[in-house]
């Protein structure tokens, strides 16, 4: 993602999200918080979402992105298609008909290193967007 991209965090409430939320900022990316889909409203919640956000990464802990990959028995099968079909972005390195990616934060290289003199951060700048029931 560049400087300006919108990233969907797709994370329980704790550390992690924290951490990644931190990471958005200083890579300048816009992020977008959202908590993982638990249910079929969710599920509408997260279609809207993607639809409006138009994130060019969607980043998660990787046992959320295998949980999609291997839906329950029983779940929606337009949900479980929706769920599916986000995580096996991943696995190909395209982004399907949504337009972006979908990475773990467990792929993150800890060394990396990028330039932040390039980053141009001012009292205008939008650091993330919040998404209200």
């Amino acid at each position: 993602a560049n400087p300006g991209d919108r990233v969907v965090l797709l994370f329980p409430p704790g550390i992690d999200f924290m951490v990644n939320l931190l990471g958005c900022f200083y890579a300048g990316v816009i992020a977008v918080p959202t908590y993982p889909p638990l249910n079929p409203r969710h599920i509408t919640k997260m279609r809207l979402l993607v639809a409006d956000a138009k994130p060019t990464l969607l980043c998660s802990p990787r046992a959320l992105q295998d949980k999609f990959l291997n839906p329950a028995p029983g779940q929606n099968t337009d949900d479980a298609r929706f769920l599916h079909e986000l995580a096996k972005a991943s696995l190909h390195d395209e982004a399907h008909n949504h337009g972006f990616e979908w990475r773990t934060y467990e792929e993150v290289d800890p060394t990396h290193t990028m330039n932040t003199q390039d980053l141009s951060i001012t009292q205008n700048t939008i650091a993330f967007l919040q998404y209200t029931s």
